[in-house]
């Protein structure tokens, strides 16, 4: 099993947002003839709160 977790900017017109990021997880198993691969994203926003 492999486990691959990395941040990522949320883009916008090709520009990041700021204070808006991403966890982005890859999971991979082996099984007895193939690969099974999964993948998930954890957001969290961080933006000062306009009201």
């Amino acid at each position: 099993m492999a486990t691959l977790i990395f941040d990522t900017d949320v883009l916008e017109d090709g520009k990041p947002i700021v204070g808006l990021e991403r966890a982005m997880i890859l999971v991979a198993a082996c099984g007895q003839r193939e690969w099974r691969v999964t993948a998930g994203r954890v957001g969290r926003a961080t933006l000062a709160s306009n009201g």
